[in-house]
């Protein structure tokens, strides 16, 4: 069974390297056959067709709804602690490391 996971963490305090954080660690994911969704790619999005911030919230929450489980990184992010909220109240597992997603991937 193929296992979309949402990756959520900080973006607008260091939108590049939070991105790469993000990348690297949906990368892991990937590479254990997983399908990882990663909001950080819209760092690139966002420089060339700016949204208010709460479209951007609108389109990870939609997004989120379709996956199985939610990796939550580490960093202070109120967006990303939005999205774990809406994670519990869906029932969908969180996951504070990519090795905790990739046990419960296996299960």
């Amino acid at each position: 069974m193929s296992r979309h996971i949402y990756v959520s963490g900080p973006i607008s305090s260091d939108p590049e390297d939070h991105a790469k954080t993000a990348m690297r660690e949906a990368s892991r994911l990937m590479d254990a056959g997983m399908h990882p969704f990663v909001p950080h790619l819209a760092v690139h999005w966002e420089k060339h067709h700016p949204r208010a911030y709460e479209s951007w919230m609108a389109w990870d929450m939609a997004w989120l709804r379709r996956c199985d489980a939610i990796l939550r990184l580490p960093g202070h992010s109120l967006g990303a602690d939005r999205e774990v909220a809406l994670a519990r109240i869906l029932g969908l597992p969180v996951f504070h490391s990519v090795e905790a997603v990739l046990t419960w991937g296996r299960g």
